[in-house]
Order: C-alpha cells, then structure tokens, then sequence
C-alpha cells in the first residue's frame, strides 16, 4: 500500500532539485517558445492571408490547439530524457545513497514521489503557457488587431489534461526504467532516444491503422474542435486509448520500482507480476482501441456501396447511410 504522505513528501523535494537544474528550463524555455511561436505564426496566416485560399482560412489559431500543445509536447518529453536519466547516478555522485536507502519508504514510494517530482514541473508549464495564449489572444481581438484570438478553451485545457499527462506520463516512466536496467548514463540516453525516435516514427510512417497502437501522444485520435459543438478533441474510443496509456504508464513505474537496486525488505516477484500485468492490460486496451478504427476501415466500402445502392425514391436512408460513411470518414 503506498503511503501518499511520504510519496508528495519526496514529490516536494524532487520538485526542487529538478527546478534547480539548468536543462530544466532550457527545455521547458524552448518547449514554450515553440507552442507561443506557432500560435503567432498561425494567426498571422490566418489574419493576413485567410481571405486569399480556403486552405489558409482553415489554419484558423482558435482551433489548431494539437499543433501549439503538439510541439510542448515533442519538445518536453525529448526533455525527460535528460530530466530523469540520472535518477540514480545523482545520488551516487551526491554520495547520498546510504543516506537515502536507510528511510523508511519502500522503492515504489520513491519512484513515485520522484516521478511526481518530475511530472509536476512538466506539466505546470503547459497550463501557464495556455492561459497566455488565452490572454493575449483576447487582448488583441479587444484592440481590434487585424490577427489573434483565443484559443477554444474547451478544446486547450482538454488537450494539456488528456493528451499532455498520459503522454509525459509514458514518457517519464520510461526513461526511469531503462536508466534502473541500464546504469551507464550515456548509454541509458542513446536507447531512450532509439525507443521514442522509433515510435514517433511508428506513429508518421506505419499505416494509419497499425499506428494507432504507438500512439502514446493521442495525436491520431483527434478531433477537430468547433465554436459551434465544442468538444474535448476526442471521441469516446480516444478517452480510453488514453486511460490505456495511462496504465502502461503504472506498469512501467511499478517494473522500474522492482529492479530498482536499493532494498526495502518488499516481496519483489509479487510485484513484479502485477506491474507486468497492469501493464499488459494497458497494452490491450491500446490495441482495442487501435482494433476499433481497423474495423471502421474495413466497414467503410460496405456502407458506401449500400449508400449508392440506396432508392432515389428513400432520401431518407440514403442521407442516413451518406452520414454514417462521413462520421466513418472522421475517425480514420
């Protein structure tokens, strides 16, 4: 059973040092100056350029929240890495490890309280960098600019919740426990760079339909947001791809807690077993959701032969097909 006041009081301290370290604000620094950069560049096209091509008129800035969080996101888990690769070696190098194995905390308190640690000055970044969209975007539709607005807030504080916390989350959880299975530090970073290089890849170059289960970010399980139907960016099979990957999440930190190699007097096999099982169950849901689009591809031929198939006579079912084949057409 974890014992929460000892996991934030680690959280806390973890949070300091990492608030410390130079290489946490040059990435949280260059993370938001990508997402502020883009939602400028894209008013400007917009402002300037939107009555000129319908292609540029889509690019609206009040509605391409994937994009600003989209690069936070790149740019902050490339981060992790470097945040979170010496969560051992520095205790070693700050000959604190005597210090730190004598207290009464088992090994899953501490890879959760520095995981938090890690997590919360993460994530804090998005949230100010979205109010200030927000702000500056309403300052200038109140000065009349010829560009900027806000943000559709539904849409942005959906995005930094569901997208940016699992996606950190995964992240974090595993660069901890590559750095606990591989001590050296160099070759710990170059495997992680290897393992989330191949699944941004995984995620641009597979097939649509196999991509889905890499997609840790979420990106492919967007929707687009809208002033008159607001929603939360995704439909109810995305919210559970991101609880999925949530729980691949647990089941790393509960596998980095079990080859971490500090003892703690705790029944490891026990939990490895359940760390490896939460996350296979993760993994599935994953592959469920995945499964789900796969299905719709396949669906799509037979509703749009039955659409054009459908009597001139019977507008209605035919209408009724015509909308089941563009919904169809959303999700994949």
């Amino acid at each position: 059973m974890i014992r929460m006041k000892e996991v934030m009081a680690i959280a806390r301290a973890e949070t300091r040092v990492t608030r410390r370290l130079a290489r946490y604000w040059v990435f949280m620094i260059l993370a938001s100056l990508l997402a502020v950069f883009a939602y400028i560049e894209y008013s400007v096209y917009h402002g300037f350029f939107s009555t000129q091509t319908a292609t540029i008129a889509l690019l609206s800035p009040r509605l391409l929240v994937s994009v600003y969080g989209g690069n936070y996101l790149a740019i902050f888990i490339l981060g992790a890495i470097f945040l979170a690769f010496d969560v051992r070696a520095r205790d070693q190098r700050e000959r604190m490890i005597e210090v730190l194995d004598s207290r009464p905390y088992t090994n899953l308190e501490l890879v959760t309280g520095r995981y938090l640690g890690i997590l919360i000055p993460a994530w804090v970044p998005m949230l100010i960098i979205a109010l200030f969209m927000q702000v500056l975007g309403l300052l200038l539709l109140k000065l009349g600019a010829p560009l900027g607005e806000p943000v559709e807030a539904i849409s942005l504080f959906s995005y930094m919740i569901l997208m940016g916390i699992p996606a950190i989350s995964f992240a974090l959880a595993l660069v901890f426990l590559v750095t606990l299975l591989v001590r050296n530090r160099l070759v710990s970073a170059v495997l992680l760079l290897i393992i989330l290089g191949s699944l941004y890849w995984a995620l641009y170059f597979l097939p649509i339909s196999q991509s889905r289960l890499f997609d840790f970010f979420g990106v492919l399980y967007n929707e687009l947001p809208s002033d008159i139907l607001p929603n939360i960016t995704m439909d109810g099979i995305g919210l559970i791809q991101r609880l999925g990957v949530f729980i691949v999440a647990f089941g790393l930190l509960g596998i980095s807690a079990v080859v971490h190699p500090r003892l703690d007097g705790s029944s490891r096999s026990k939990s490895a077993i359940i760390s490896v099982l939460v996350m296979f169950l993760g993994v599935a849901i994953m592959s469920f959701c995945a499964d789900q689009y796969r299905d719709d591809r396949v669906r799509m031929p037979a509703i749009w032969k039955e659409a054009h198939a459908a009597r001139a006579d019977d507008p209605i079912a035919e209408s009724g097909l015509r909308v089941r084949l563009s919904l169809l057409r959303r999700r994949t």
